[in-house]
């Protein structure tokens, strides 16, 4: 079964998975959430997005996504939503955090995004 997500800007089509993988990816989902409702999580989704699309690097992207910048008047991520401005004030202190050990979450909803028009 393939999972359509229906946004205003987008219509993803995630590939269908196996048992085992969706299993796993699950738990790690749960996992993910339990840690989450101890703590603040140090992950900021389009700070996740910049490093997951960089080509050449992934950490300079995601300090300039979470950072913003000064010289364009820019907030970044950071400088959008308060909670993650008390939490994790630099990208230093995110990425120290544990920045990416919670990557392969997204790094796998990414992989299995669909090419468009390979949705049949």
């Amino acid at each position: 079964m393939q999972t359509r997500v229906i946004s205003a800007d987008a219509q993803p089509v995630l590939r269908a998975l196996a048992r085992e993988e969706a299993s796993a990816l699950l738990d790690s989902l749960l996992i993910a959430m339990q840690a989450g409702m101890q703590s603040p999580l140090p992950i900021a989704r389009k700070t996740v997005c910049a490093w997951l699309r960089s080509d050449r690097n992934p950490a300079m992207a995601a300090r300039d996504c979470y950072e913003g910048n000064p010289f364009a008047h820019t907030p970044g991520e950071r400088g959008e939503d308060p909670c993650l401005a008390r939490a994790w004030p630099s990208f230093d202190a995110l990425h120290a955090g544990g920045f990416e050990h919670w990557l392969p979450l997204y790094q796998a909803l990414a992989d299995a995004v669909l090419p468009t028009g390979a949705d049949a």
